[in-house]
């Protein structure tokens, strides 16, 4: 889905940079549209994802600020990405439970 949305030769960068080093961070420098295109889905995703809303909130509660919450949540969905592309096989998502519904 983030692919469809950058031109076909940032999409085949991103994708080399991501898997030359599946330990490298996100950093201020690199490709302006696809560090917009990763903020921009995790943005989306703290509010609608349970799991990585989950994440986020526990980031907040330990102090983290709102911008370097979402670089964590960034990682993350680069990881993802790397896992779908590399293993060919639809992203499944863990079952989140909550104090509320574990009662």
């Amino acid at each position: 889905m983030l692919l469809n949305i950058l031109n076909p030769s940032l999409a085949a960068l991103c994708v080399r940079v991501v898997l030359r080093d599946p330990a490298m961070r996100p950093s201020r420098y690199g490709v302006e549209p696809l560090r917009t295109a990763f903020f921009q889905a995790a943005f989306s995703a703290a509010q609608h994802d349970p799991e990585l809303r989950g994440y986020y909130l526990r980031k907040c509660a330990q102090g983290k600020c709102h911008h370097l919450a979402l670089t964590h949540l960034m990682r993350i969905l680069t990881r993802r990405l790397v896992a779908v592309l590399r293993s060919q096989q639809p992203y499944t998502p863990k079952e989140v439970f909550f104090l509320e519904d574990a009662a």
